[in-house]
C-alpha cells in the first residue's frame, strides 16, 4: 500500500530493490535551514474572516515538489468553503489543496523539472496560497504544520531535483480575534479624548492617514466610520461625562462584541 513499506504479494514479472524511502535507518531527517515553510498571522473580529498566506523559501539546491499540512483549533477557527487562493506563478504541473474542517488543510506541489520548472535556491520567498478562515469565537488559534486528515503528508518536506527529501525549517503563527481600545484612534495604545478627537477629524477632514484600527475609530460602535459623529461620541465622554465607548471600551483591550463591516486588520499598538 502507499502507507507503509512491504513486499509485492503477487508473483509476476515486475520486480525492485528494495526501495530507498523503505531502506531502514537509525536516524530521522534532519531539518535543513535552507529551506523554510512559513506562515503569515491572521486577524479578524468575531464572524469575519481572517486571511493567511502559506510561502516557501529556498535558499539551497533547486526545488521540484512541496507537501505539508496545516492545522488549527476547530473550536475557535473553520475553513471557509472555496477559500483557497494560489499565489505562485511557478506554472507546476501538479497543485492540490485539501481541507479538513476537523484538524486543518493539506497543500501538495510538484513541478515539471524537465520543463524548467523548479523552485531555485534564490533565498527568495515564494507566495504559494492563501487560505480565509472564519473566525468563529474568541481566543487565539495557533496555526502549526502536521499531518492532516486523509492525506499522506507525514510531515512537511521538500523534494529536491536529485530526488532527496529535505525537512524545512517551520515557522508557524496564529489567527486571533483582533484587540484594541475602543477610541484610540491615533494607534499610541492609550486613549486621550482631545488627541483622537483631532486624529478623527485630520482623517475624515484634512485627508490625514487612516487609523490604524478602523474598529478604534468608530467611536459609538455603529458599524460605520463617520468621523464627526464619533468625534464628538468622544469629546462628549471626555469632558462632559458622557457614555463610555461600547466594548471594549478605552480602557481594557478587547475585541468586538458587534458583528458588522468595521474591523481591525491586526492586533491594535498597546494590546499586543
Amino acid at each position: 500500500g502507499p502507507e507503509s513499506c512491504g513486499l509485492d504479494p503477487n508473483n509476476d514479472a515486475p520486480d525492485c530493490e528494495t526501495a530507498p524511502a523503505c531502506t531502514p535507518s537509525s536516524e530521522s531527517p534532519e531539518t535543513d535551514s535552507d529551506y523554510l515553510f512559513a506562515l503569515s498571522s491572521g486577524y479578524g473580529s468575531v464572524g469575519e474572516d481572517a486571511v493567511v498566506t502559506l510561502s516557501f523559501t529556498n535558499d539551497g539546491d533547486p526545488v521540484a515538489g512541496l507537501e505539508t499540512g496545516i492545522c488549527h483549533d476547530a473550536e475557535l477557527v473553520s475553513i471557509n468553503e472555496e477559500s483557497f487562493v494560489r499565489l505562485d506563478d511557478l506554472n507546476a504541473t501538479f497543485v492540490a489543496t485539501e481541507s479538513h474542517d476537523t484538524n486543518g488543510w493539506a497543500f501538495g506541489m510538484l513541478l515539471d523539472v524537465h520543463a524548467g520548472q523548479t523552485i531555485d535556491g534564490d533565498g527568495e520567498e515564494v507566495a504559494l496560497v492563501e487560505v480565509s478562515y472564519s473566525v468563529d469565537a474568541e481566543g487565539e488559534s495557533n496555526l502549526e504544520f502536521c499531518g492532516v486528515g486523509s492525506t499522506h503528508v507525514a510531515e512537511p518536506r521538500a523534494l529536491l531535483t536529485s530526488g532527496a527529501l529535505v525537512l524545512p525549517e517551520l515557522v508557524g503563527s496564529s489567527i486571533a480575534a483582533a484587540s484594541f481600545l475602543r477610541g484610540d484612534v491615533d494607534g499610541n495604545g492609550q486613549v486621550a479624548a482631545l488627541i483622537d478627537a483631532v486624529a478623527l477629524l485630520e482623517w475624515g477632514f484634512a485627508a490625514a492617514a487612516a487609523p490604524v484600527c478602523a474598529d478604534a475609530a468608530d467611536v459609538d460602535d455603529d458599524g460605520v466610520n463617520f468621523p464627526l459623529l464619533d468625534t464628538i461620541y468622544l469629546l462628549s465622554w471626555g469632558f462632559t461625562a458622557g457614555a463610555e465607548p461600547p466594548s471594549p471600551g478605552p480602557l481594557e483591550c478587547g475585541v468586538d462584541p458587534t458583528e458588522d463591516s468595521v474591523s481591525c486588520a491586526g492586533v491594535a499598538p498597546g494590546c499586543e
